[in-house]
């Protein structure tokens, strides 16, 4: 029941436009979902928020089905760009993978006075061991080793201290070394270390804190007032101490360390170094300045970096400045070591190839693969592209090649006769004559007969795709054409398949011109409207061309596999002689009805580029005037109520009132006014049809007429008005006989 009474309601019949009761209930019912739907709130906010869409897809056209066009030697040139990029990151992976070749940088910086703090190099791995070659004996000389600090109190005033440190032989537990082993190679063991760690460096003289490390060397004395004087001891006499000490060599051994560039596991490195070492001179104070700096190390060795390091702080010894001083046998020393604090530091920055970084080195060298590929490969692509579009869209004529036999024949005949050239452009301008011949033909046939299949027979025959393959192209490249005038020998065999391509780019291109593309499709739009009615156009949209199958047969795809002009031209002599045979079958069916206007001017197509009827009207009746009364401009006069009658007609024909006036200078935009020359004959006749013109057009607008109008009013023939006789020379007889 409710089924019914919905199908009663669908059925249910509109009011007519004359009733007076209004929309009828079905409409009311529409329109108000209709609003319903459009005023919806949440589609209008679905439709905003989908325009936040970063994954929308691109609408593009499409080639074969296809987003690109692809050839064979753009597949090629690819295919090695991606040998050469899937090598390259291999390399770089493997190097990722075993972090070879990191990026380091060391930058020298100076350490300011509020980051000039008390270091203890110690506390890092350093020590140091300081002695002779042989075992110093108590009457010869005796070494000290004392922490001194030089302060600037609040009064400004350096007050400087010292503190004795306490030292004993090395032996294998004092020297602060991993490997004993090597220390007793050396020898270092026997040497002197210090059995404190309390000793700390900082700053220099010119800074309010200083701290330092010395170590001296002294002559033993026996004068109480000598530095070198020890309670108990006796000296030996300065003779024998100044020869035992001018044989001695002093040697300081210290622990270096070093920043390793490849080491992931401990790139700080430690060694003993024996940079610092003095030739002892009884009669010279050997003095040196042995300067340690406090490092820093940034290390980003992770293989996927988010922007994490590995800080280290380390010491290193750079910086070691010896000098002599003259010796004082008041004071007794011979040498003098200081360790103090360096101002300069170096900062290390060590960073590994991580996966962003290759990521970003891969993309690079694609992007300039691509680049170069485009570079190499894209003008011939482009060029192919714009020939498989050319050659299924247009078609060119084989007879054309008759030119081309001009050349030939010169080369293969001993007589170079130009009668033969003569003959062969005869050939040619005679086929072009031919063709405006039957085109004239068939605007007036009715009925086909065997000369007319003939002709259009003929017409299928002698057309063909136009090729232009990667020879042509290569051929364009080498000879420059691109860059040459070749208008004056565009009818040269090296040229005209070049021009052909060139003209058939430039018609393609204006053809994808987006307003005339938005043109014919409008056009095509208004004349399904006027052509089909309402209920042709709902029939249409369920075509079953419009419906996707499985079982659908490929004869109903797009492919153009099944081309006319391609089938024509296939390899194989039977699918021509087929083709052939179903082309002339469906041509002989023309002979069997009349042919009508439609069918008429498809025919006509073939021959004639543009069909203009109006324009190729007026020709003829131009043609139809005898040359006395084109030059006269004499024709029989009309009546002033024919002449009335056929304005207004005209006026109401194309829609102008009568009280509209027309611009004169309007008459400029008429085809038939640019005509003749400035000088001679023509500028004379035509200074004489813009006066006619003029005189005419003032007359026309006092009784509203259209000079275009009048000037497509069909030609009546009468005789020359009488002197004093009213009324206007008929337009058309001067425009024709002006214009011819």
């Amino acid at each position: 029941m409710k089924s019914d009474t919905k199908r009663e309601f669908l059925q249910k019949e509109p009011h007519d436009e004359g009733d007076n009761q209004g929309p009828s209930k079905n409409d009311s019912i529409i329109m108000q979902l209709k609003q319903k739907k459009d005023g919806s709130t949440s589609k209008r906010c679905r439709e905003s928020f989908k325009k936040v869409d970063q994954f929308g897809q691109t609408v593009n056209l499409t080639w074969n089905g296809e987003d690109e066009y692809k050839t064979t030697l753009g597949a090629s040139v690819s295919s090695v760009l991606i040998v050469i990029l899937l090598i390259y990151s291999a390399y770089r992976v493997f190097y990722l993978v075993n972090r070879y070749n990191p990026t380091v940088s060391k930058t020298t910086l100076i350490r300011g006075p509020e980051d000039d703090l008390p270091f203890k190099p110690q506390e890092y791995g350093f020590d140091f061991a300081f002695g002779l070659e042989r075992k110093l004996d108590p009457d010869y000389g005796f070494f000290t080793l004392r922490q001194l600090s030089a302060v600037i109190n609040e009064s400004e005033e350096r007050i400087k201290s010292n503190r004795t440190l306490t030292f004993e032989q090395c032996g294998s537990t004092n020297f602060n070394y991993e490997d004993q082993a090597e220390v007793q190679t050396f020898g270092i063991d026997k040497y002197n270390c210090a059995t404190e760690d309390n000793y700390y460096i900082q700053g220099n003289f010119y800074r309010r804190n200083m701290e330092y490390v010395e170590i001296k060397l002294y002559k033993c004395s026996n004068d109480t007032h000598s530095v070198g004087y020890r309670p108990g001891v006796i000296c030996k006499n300065p003779a024998d101490i100044d020869n035992y000490f001018n044989q001695e060599t002093f040697s300081f051994a210290f622990v270096n360390s070093m920043f390793a560039l490849d080491d992931y596991k401990e790139p700080i490195k430690y060694f003993i170094d024996d940079q610092l070492f003095f030739e002892l001179d009884s009669t010279k104070v050997k003095k040196a300045n042995f300067f340690v700096q406090m490092q820093e190390a940034s290390l980003e060795d992770d293989i996927l970096q988010l922007g994490q390091s590995n800080d280290e702080t380390f010491f290193q010894v750079l910086n070691v400045k010896s000098y002599d001083d003259n010796y004082s046998d008041k004071d007794g020393c011979i040498v003098a070591v200081y360790i103090r604090s360096d101002k300069l530091y170096d900062s290390y920055e060590r960073k590994v190839d991580d996966i962003l970084t290759l990521l970003g080195d891969i993309g690079g060298l694609s992007e300039a693969l691509l680049g170069l590929g485009s570079f190499l490969v894209g003008f011939l692509a482009q060029k192919m592209f714009m020939s498989q579009i050319v050659k299924k869209i247009y078609h060119i004529r084989k007879y054309d090649n008759l030119a081309h036999a001009i050349e030939k024949r010169k080369k293969n005949e001993e007589s170079n006769d130009p009668f033969h050239d003569t003959e062969l452009q005869n050939d040619l301008t005679e086929m072009k004559a031919k063709e405006a011949n039957i085109s004239r033909e068939f605007k007036t046939k009715v009925d086909i007969q065997d000369g007319d299949m003939a002709s259009l027979f003929y017409a299928f025959l002698n057309r063909r795709r136009f090729h232009y393959d990667y020879n042509d192209i290569i051929e364009h490249i080498i000879r420059c054409i691109c860059l040459r005038d070749v208008s004056e020998n565009r009818q040269k065999r090296i040229y005209k398949k070049h021009v052909l391509f060139e003209k058939a780019e430039e018609k393609f291109m204006n053809e994808l011109d987006v307003v005339r593309i938005v043109k014919t499709l409008r056009k095509f739009k208004m004349l399904a409207q006027a052509l089909l009615s309402q209920r042709h156009r709902t029939v249409l949209r369920f075509q079953r061309q419009n419906l996707v199958e499985t079982d659908t047969s490929s004869s109903d795809s797009d492919d153009n596999n099944y081309d006319p002009m391609r089938l024509m031209e296939h390899e194989s002599s039977m699918v021509k002689l087929l083709t052939f045979g179903k082309m002339k079958k469906m041509m002989t069916q023309f002979k069997q009805a009349k042919l009508t206007e439609l069918e008429r001017n498809i025919m006509r197509g073939m021959f004639r580029r543009k069909l203009k009827d109006f324009e190729e009207q007026i020709r003829e009746d131009k043609k139809a005037i005898s040359l006395v009364d084109r030059i006269k401009g004499v024709q029989e006069p009309q009546t002033q109520g024919q002449l009335d009658l056929s304005i207004r007609e005209n006026s109401i024909k194309f829609g102008y009132n009568e009280t509209e006036n027309q611009n004169i200078d309007e008459i400029h935009d008429d085809p038939l006014y640019d005509f003749g020359s400035r000088d001679g004959f023509g500028g004379r006749m035509k200074e004489m049809y813009q006066r006619e013109l003029r005189n005419k057009v003032s007359a026309y607008m006092q009784s509203g007429a259209d000079l275009n109008s009048a000037q497509r009013t069909p030609r009546t023939s009468g005789r020359r008005p009488k002197q004093g006789q009213e009324g206007p020379t008929n337009p058309d007889a001067v425009v024709f006989s002006i214009n011819n």
